[in-house]
């Protein structure tokens, strides 16, 4: 009887054990996905960057709800710098809109530090937990000087519970060398991927094995190396790569630039620079371009895509993604734009006293846009979206232009808009009144008549139309009505009856702007000795008129 309980007890623990299996929630998934600047670099008609981040797009979406995913890049965000390691999505529950968002904005720039990616990978997880998958996506070696395949190997002899599979993408033999020692030093797959099927088809087949327990592809071995055993030596005749060249193709709205040159894609290095279009000679290998469109009104800007160059071969290099700006006549070509990239806030590209077609890289930016250099500030006037292999025509025709009346004598000293939803957003101008191009939105209008003699003051809210010039008329106000012998007093104080900031006017007989609206009216004589005197309890200016008062 003892031994029946024993089979049914033992039976009922399977069962427990089988349905509490079934039931878990499937292991960790941990990617590492390379933004080096190699990966700028053109598979097929488009970009690696493009490719993998496409790629992820779809995994993305194919991810069970409750898996726990997480993703780490690295070389996304500058040059030559081995620290450029970020964990772009924590491990978690799957944000699917936020993950979109943060793949969508990468961009390859850097350098390759796998050593430092794998080992802080692996410690997120430590020796204490239940272990995850790591899955590396990497289009080269090291570059950062370390020893990824040691450190992964000295990791997993640390007790670190985490299985690590790579996949190299468009990789050459000494890259794959490396990659596969290190998914061998992490009990894991190596996979080669030429184009982005190949990594989505990785990808999968390693989601699959986490989640459903599939089995992993076999991959074949590699061929064994065949060397005859002899007592003789025989002469090794070394045949030395020579160099390759490079010509440049730009579109015909591109001018000739000033200089460009060719860099290395990972730590933005000169490798070779030429004036005007002339081809240059370079040892093989892969590139970034750098174009300088003129020597003083322009900045070396990275036209992005990676080129690569074979020993005696020509590499062509057509140059057709750009941007245009198009504004209407009484917007004149500013003092300076720019274009910041929107992920990082770095300048991409910078021009001066210029609308002329531009050459830029693919991606997402802010257009910054400076109208004069004394008579305004720097304003974020648009996102602009730049897609690759075509001229950007981006539109620029949302303005505000103040019409004064006549009695608005010598003009205003300042003006700001500032946005009635975030009071931080502003945009301040000077000197002469002109259209200027801004946002569309909602604002409330502030000016400053007259540094000196007034304060700054409110003149109500004007809303912002898109695509055309918004007037707003400078034309209610106060003025005096004085003896000629009358000085004018220390200070006057406009209290508007609602709502609103008091208007001051200092030692002055000056025509003065208000909001329409009812004021009371105080009057101090003198500066020191004197005492606000209300003169007027309450006055109507009236929308578009010139109040007379008469003292």
């Amino acid at each position: 009887m003892r031994g029946l309980l024993k089979v049914i007890l033992s039976f009922v623990l399977l069962q427990t054990a089988t349905l509490h299996a079934q039931t878990q929630a499937p292991g960790v998934l941990y990617y590492i996905l390379d933004a080096s600047g190699s990966m700028g670099g053109r598979m097929g008609d488009k970009t690696k960057m493009a490719a993998a981040k496409e790629v992820f797009h779809e995994l993305i979406e194919g991810m069970p709800s409750d898996m726990a995913i997480g993703l780490m890049v690295y070389g996304h965000r500058k040059k030559a710098d081995c620290s450029d390691i970020e964990e772009l999505i924590p491990v978690g529950k799957l944000d699917r809109t936020q993950a979109h968002l943060k793949v969508k904005a990468l961009q390859a720039k850097g350098k390759t530090p796998l050593t430092d990616s794998l080992t802080a990978a692996a410690k997120r997880f430590g020796t204490n937990e239940p272990g995850a998958t790591i899955v590396l996506i990497s289009d080269g070696i090291e570059t950062c000087a370390g020893d990824p395949c040691a450190a992964v190997k000295a990791l997993r002899e640390s007790g670190v519970r985490v299985v690590v599979h790579v996949v190299g993408f468009d990789v050459d033999q000494e890259a794959t060398r490396q990659l596969q020692c290190i998914a061998q030093a992490g009990g894991g797959k190596y996979f080669g991927a030429r184009n982005a099927a190949d990594l989505l088809s990785a990808l999968n087949a390693v989601k699959a094995n986490v989640v459903d327990k599939a089995p992993m592809p076999e991959q074949p071995p590699p061929p064994p190396i065949q060397q005859e055993v002899s007592t003789k030596s025989t002469s090794v005749r070394v045949k030395v790569q020579g160099p390759g060249t490079v010509v440049l193709k730009p579109a015909g709205w591109l001018k000739a630039p000033y200089y460009w040159k060719l860099v290395d894609p990972e730590t933005g290095e000169q490798i070779v620079r030429s004036n005007g279009l002339e081809p240059v000679s370079v040892k093989a290998g892969t590139y970034q371009v750098i174009w300088r469109q003129t020597e003083h009104g322009a900045r070396d800007v990275e036209l992005g895509e990676v080129i690569r160059v074979d020993s005696g071969k020509t590499t062509e290099v057509t140059l057709t993604t750009g941007i245009n700006l198009r504004v209407p006549t009484w917007a004149k070509a500013p003092y300076s734009w720019k274009l910041m990239e929107k992920s990082s806030g770095e300048k991409a590209a910078e021009y001066k006293e210029t609308l002329a077609p531009q050459a830029v890289s693919p991606g997402e930016y802010v257009l910054l846009w400076h109208q004069t250099e004394h008579g305004s500030r720097e304003i974020p006037l648009a996102e602009v979206s730049i897609e690759p292999d075509k001229l950007n025509e981006v539109e620029l025709s949302t303005g505000i232009n103040l019409v004064p009346a006549e009695w608005v004598s010598g003009g205003i000293d300042k003006w700001q808009l500032v946005s009635v939803e975030d009071p931080r957003k502003k945009f301040s101008f000077f000197g002469k009144l002109a259209p200027q191009l801004v946002p569309g939105g909602r604002y409330n209008l502030w000016i400053l008549q007259a540094e000196h003699a007034t304060n700054w003051s409110e003149l109500g809210i004007i809303d912002i139309l898109p695509r055309q010039l918004n007037e707003f008329a400078l034309n209610t106000g106060i003025t005096f009505i004085v003896p000629p012998d009358r000085k004018p007093p220390y200070r006057m104080v406009f209290a508007p009856k609602a709502q609103g900031a008091n208007v001051e006017l200092k030692g002055r007989w000056l025509p003065t702007l208000l909001q329409p609206g009812k004021y009371a009216i105080t009057l101090r004589e003198k500066e020191h000795g004197g005492a606000d005197v209300k003169i007027v309890d309450e006055l109507e200016v009236p929308a578009g008129s010139l109040v007379e008062l008469e003292l």
